[in-house]
């Protein structure tokens, strides 16, 4: 075998954000499918999250990690943007709680 075929295996550090991505039990979100409101005008949204195949239905307030995501999913689909408040340490634009 030619060793000048090989590449050594390093494994990659965690950063900050995914320490603490992964200490509050955030998730990728891959991307939000679809939406409804319940019968008291609660938001929830169908997600479907990267690396795994069945998607889940979360209350808006879980999607904290992911703002910029649901905020763009609600700008495309002319909705009032959302008024919660990101979760301190969540990576912003894909995590999301709850998985």
């Amino acid at each position: 075998m030619d060793a000048s075929l090989l590449t050594e295996w390093t494994q990659k550090k965690p950063t900050g954000v995914e320490r603490a991505d992964e200490a509050k039990n955030y998730h990728e979100v891959e991307k939000i499918v679809s939406h409804r409101t319940d019968s008291n005008g609660k938001r929830h949204f169908t997600v479907k999250w990267t690396g795994y195949d069945e998607e889940d239905e979360l209350e808006e307030e879980a999607l904290d990690g992911c703002l910029n995501l649901l905020q763009d999913y609600l700008r495309n689909k002319n909705m009032p943007l959302s008024k919660i408040e990101g979760e301190l340490g969540a990576s912003g634009s894909s995590g999301a709680n709850y998985k």
